[in-house]
């Protein structure tokens, strides 16, 4: 009973300790300033300006397993090698983890931005769940939180700044699912 009641004990106490450990930060692109740090919700804002490019993979809602219904599920930025050393990635911290992709919001805005309304409305109908295609990206407001018991990274869009990198999209495989 003592050995589960000091274990208890030390878990509690590491995950307070945890909550209180300060973040470390990837080195990142000059072009991106932390304006703001909330330690109590880990939750840091940059804004400031950089250029990426990667892959947007753009998943729909599916009105049968074989037909899409229109509506945008999420729009996911996957940065290109080069790209990722640009972004500030949680090293060190409360859930420190690695930068997978990018959720960008509104996810309707980036998809319309990347393929054009008309293109957008026809895919968004088609047979396929989830699509993707090569993008360059400006960011301006970039938020590192925690969602889903998990770190997150995403960022706000306008459409000014998602620029097709090709005309055609096409079926995603591999793309990221899930918090």
């Amino acid at each position: 009973m003592r050995r589960v009641l000091a274990m208890l004990m030390l878990c509690s106490a590491s995950c307070l300790y945890a909550a209180d450990t300060p973040l470390v930060w990837s080195p990142y692109s000059r072009g991106l300033k932390l304006v703001s740090y909330n330690s109590a919700e880990s939750r840091a804002e940059f804004s400031g300006l950089v250029t990426l490019r990667g892959r947007l993979f753009v998943e729909f809602d599916m009105e049968t397993p074989t037909q899409a219904s229109g509506g945008v599920n999420f729009a996911r930025f996957v940065p290109d090698a080069k790209s990722l050393r640009l972004l500030p990635v949680v090293k060190a911290g409360q859930y420190a983890a690695p930068l997978k992709y990018v959720e960008l919001e509104p996810a309707q805005v980036a998809f319309e931005a990347a393929v054009g309304a008309k293109r957008a409305n026809l895919l968004s109908h088609g047979h396929n769940d989830t699509i993707s295609m090569p993008i360059q990206i400006t960011l301006r407001k970039y938020t590192v939180s925690i969602e889903c018991d998990a770190r997150a990274y995403w960022a706000q869009v306008e459409a000014r700044d998602i620029h097709p990198a090709e005309a055609m999209a096409t079926a995603a495989r591999n793309a990221p699912h899930g918090c």
